[in-house]
């Protein structure tokens, strides 16, 4: 059975309700429960070699450490991605890079040779005399291949809104598996449904939910949130609606895929409503 991986932080969600999450103070109190201290010791040293390779511009390194497959993509273009191709073209000439601090990252095994790296930096620089620096929450996914770590998948939401858009036509996606897509949809569409009901039925959460599920936010990227919690989250909250959109899945493994889209949800609980 393929696995799916939930990145929600890859949704354009960025209040403190996703999915009725638990309060900040709750998360706060359970910490971090999927990271891999090791690993992510091992994981932030690459990360800081990737940004300064990009800092210095360093063709070589980025050659070494950048995978053939590896592609971008940022919560405001929903629809596409930036190939490597681009993306280097991108890096080495116009990208006037001034600075980048990462201020968290985690590391968290998928597979002996497939880690998901979660991380909160903070960049400056600019693009053709446009401001391209941002405080970005994301996900990156690296591959183990002979011995050395190489990045393949790069997904970023900002949290704020710095950045300035070229005026450039969307290319059209290049990461993209059109079946998956459509089979991990239907599954995702499930799981909305399932909360909406107010996930009442386990079996059908048990189906859609890994028992090793867990959540991570934006607004809390520290922490994480394991599965009995989420679920229970749901207690307080009616879940009105959810809607789904720009569903793109791209296989990691033969059972792992990544899907990102962008989530609207209406929330209601204690009188309050919320949408997002």
């Amino acid at each position: 059975m393929l696995s799916v991986l939930r990145v929600s932080l890859l949704i354009v969600c960025m209040s403190t309700v996703g999915w009725a999450q638990p309060t900040r103070e709750t998360r706060q109190s359970t910490g971090s429960t999927d990271i891999d201290p090791k690993l992510t010791e091992e994981l932030q040293r690459l990360e800081q070699n990737f940004a300064s390779a990009i800092l210095r511009k360093d063709a070589e390194a980025l050659e070494r450490i950048v995978a053939p497959e590896f592609t971008l993509r940022v919560a405001d273009i929903p629809q596409s991605n930036l190939p490597r191709a681009m993306w280097m073209r991108n890096t080495l000439g116009p990208l006037k890079a001034e600075s980048f601090q990462i201020v968290y990252s985690g590391a968290r095994k998928l597979a002996d040779d497939l880690v998901a790296v979660s991380h909160l930096h903070d960049s400056k620089g600019t693009v053709e005399g446009r401001n391209q620096g941002c405080v970005c929450y994301g996900v990156d996914f690296w591959k183990k291949r002979n011995g050395n770590w190489q990045i393949i998948a790069r997904y970023n939401v900002a949290s704020d809104r710095g950045r300035e858009r070229a005026d450039h036509p969307i290319p059209p996606p290049t990461d993209v598996d059109l079946e998956l897509t459509e089979t991990l949809r239907q599954l995702e569409q499930q799981l909305g449904e399932a909360a909406v009901r107010g996930f009442n039925d386990t079996k059908e959460v048990d189906r859609l939910v890994g028992s090793d599920f867990t959540l991570r936010t934006s607004d809390a990227p520290q922490t994480s949130v394991p599965r009995p919690l989420w679920v229970q989250a749901f207690g307080p909250y009616k879940m009105d609606s959810v809607d789904e959109r720009y569903q793109a899945a791209r296989k990691l493994a033969d059972d792992l895929a990544v899907v990102s889209l962008v989530l609207t949800q209406r929330t209601s609980g204690d009188g309050r409503g919320m949408s997002q």
